[in-house]
């Protein structure tokens, strides 16, 4: 199963694909880039999971973050002739349960962070970034980057793959 996973943003949007080992591709670009992806992506990917938004209070970073959210699914959804299912959301107390094994608001990304690098590149240096020379499986990895791979590697928990 190859999936496609956002990190939405108010301007930019980090997304990755994965299919279960490895990193198809991982980029962090502004949203009218990652939704004309959408909009016209014919490759072998059948799944999005965007995060979901929870909105505490509706300040016009969030407002704006949950509108690219829904124009990203509209793209992806509204292309006629395409076996795609429809798009995911999964929260971020989604993403901490499935990786951390707990909701707890306690659970920031750095945990997650860590969670994820025990599962992929235990005992290697530097967070198992590598190098240029030698880099490793998570080399190149953002802030962003690393929220969009949680997700991934979340749904694919939730759909029992992992």
């Amino acid at each position: 199963m190859e999936i496609l996973a956002i990190d939405p943003g108010t301007t930019e949007s980090a997304y990755v694909g994965w299919n279960g080992e490895d990193m198809l591709f991982k980029r962090k670009e502004p949203n009218i880039d990652v939704l004309w992806l959408l909009r016209k992506y014919d490759g072998d990917i059948r799944h999005l999971v965007i995060e979901e938004i929870n909105p505490y209070t509706m300040g016009k970073t969030i407002r704006d973050t949950i509108l690219w959210s829904g124009r990203f699914q509209e793209a992806w959804e509204n292309r006629q002739g395409h076996l795609f299912r429809p798009v995911q959301y999964l929260s971020r107390n989604d993403v901490r349960q499935a990786l951390c094994g707990a909701g707890s608001p306690k659970i920031n990304d750095k945990v997650i962070k860590q969670a994820l690098i025990d599962r992929f590149a235990y005992g290697q240096k530097n967070f198992g970034k590598g190098t240029k020379k030698e880099p490793g499986f998570f080399f190149g990895f953002s802030k962003d980057i690393w929220q969009a791979f949680a997700l991934a590697v979340a749904f694919y928990y939730k759909e029992g793959k992992l």
